[in-house]
């Protein structure tokens, strides 16, 4: 089963978590957050415009920040206070190496935002809601957002001398997701074949 949502419409965020909660009677103890968009890929930014800027900060930014209150929220009607919780909860932000090589600019700056985002609530979270919060950051990878070109040009520069899988990187975030990092909040962990 599958639920569709914009993250970047905070409305349609509430519903999802309505549509799960109807559906399962319950709601969930993880949470991933994983959309994203590169946006524009422009270098000139006499030429970058602020209509580009929120479209990016609206997906890779807003749309965490929506998830991740309305986990709260309900992880707080449903389970009460950290002394009455017996459950515990995880968030993973996927994140990206952008957000430390600086490129594309728009894509880098939501990541870094990300990434703070994640420092922050890994320490208030697990303190008082009993939720770990840790972020993936993923290399080039074979998704939608990657093109051939892309790839063939920054593989050089990767260690491993490849591009990861898509599995790959999903095999990280169960990790994190998962009991198995049960005494991890905060960190960062990087899937780059190698690469800074």
């Amino acid at each position: 089963m599958t639920f569709q949502a914009d993250v970047s419409n905070e409305e349609e965020v509430i519903s999802l978590y309505d549509s799960i909660y109807t559906k399962f009677g319950r709601y969930p103890t993880g949470l991933v957050n994983n959309a994203g968009i590169l946006g524009t890929r422009n270098a000139d930014i006499t030429s970058m415009t602020t209509a580009d800027l929120e479209q990016v900060f609206a997906v890779n930014v807003y749309g965490p920040f929506y998830c991740t209150r309305e986990f709260v929220r309900r992880w707080k009607i449903m389970n009460g206070n950290r002394q009455q919780q017996q459950q515990r909860g995880s968030i993973v932000n996927v994140s990206s190496g952008s957000a430390h090589i600086g490129n594309p600019l728009f894509y880098a700056m939501s990541k870094g935002a990300l990434n703070s985002f994640m420092a922050g609530l890994s320490k208030t979270l697990p303190a008082d809601h009993n939720i770990r919060m840790n972020a993936i950051a993923p290399g080039v990878t074979k998704t939608d957002i990657v093109t051939d070109e892309m790839a063939d040009k920054v593989m050089p520069l990767i260690p491993m001398k490849r591009v990861g899988e898509p599995e790959e990187i999903a095999e990280g975030i169960v990790f994190l997701i998962s009991d198995g990092s049960s005494y991890c909040s905060g960190a960062n962990v990087r899937m780059a074949g190698g690469r800074p």
